[in-house]
Order: C-alpha cells, then structure tokens, then sequence
C-alpha cells in the first residue's frame, strides 16, 4: 500500500513525480534553515564566528591556515562520524557569509578525510585472518 496504489501511472512516471517532489522538499528545507541560520546569527555571534573561523595566522605562518582547517574538519567528521552531516552543516553557513567560500574548501576537504579515517578504523575491528581484505575495501 502506497500513495500511487489507484493512479494508472507506469512506474517511470510515478519515480519522476517522487523526484522532483523531493527535491522540491530538499530545497525548501535547505532555504529554512538558511534563513534559521541567518537569524539566529546576527550581530555579535555572526561576527565572532566570522572572526575565527575566517582569520589567517599571522607573516610568516599564512600558509599553515588551510592545513589547519582541513586538520578541524577531519576532527569534526571523526567526531560526528558522518561527512554529509558536517558538509550539511557549513552549507548554510558559508550561504550567509559566515564561512567563507576560501575557508569552507579545506574544511570539507577535512571532511572526506575524517570519514576514510573512521571506515580504516572500522575496518581494523575485523578479525586477524580478515584484516586485509577488510582493509583493501576501504
């Protein structure tokens, strides 16, 4: 039983119907939680984000800020243990210009990292005589 149980529809039909209603779901979620977002970071909150999640280290150490913030995004995908979760999160983010499009780039690189990291450390739970084919799945 479901909702197509009565229409005559062919099932190319009724999956083409399922897709565009969800992305049209989808996206109406992402523009709430955009404009969510974008109220409750106003004022002071939105520009002490900004401040540290956009700030470079000084002279000589500039080029040690991106490896930083891939090294925070693998951390908090280690933490969260989903990728989709924590790109998720910054996509609003970087839409109200609280993250910037420059510093958004390694965090998610950081992302995909932290999520190989947690497949390798679930793959090391396997048994000894299985651990390298575990491995070699990863």
């Amino acid at each position: 039983k479901h909702i197509f149980v009565n229409v005559d529809l062919p099932d190319l039909a009724i999956g083409l119907i399922l897709l565009a209603l969800s992305l049209l779901i989808l996206c109406t979620c992402l523009i709430l939680i955009v404009k969510l977002l974008n109220s409750m970071l106003k004022g002071q909150v939105a520009l002490v984000i900004k401040k540290v999640l956009n700030t470079d280290f000084p002279f000589p150490f500039g080029w040690v800020t991106g490896y930083i913030a891939i090294v925070v995004g693998a951390g908090m995908t280690f933490i969260v243990q989903s990728s989709s979760v924590f790109t998720s999160a910054i996509t609003p983010l970087v839409g109200i210009g609280v993250i910037s499009l420059e510093r958004a780039y390694p965090l998610t690189l950081g992302s995909n990292i932290g999520t190989t990291t947690t497949a390798i450390l679930a793959a090391m739970a396997s048994p000894g005589e299985t651990l390298a084919n575990a491995l070699q799945v990863c």
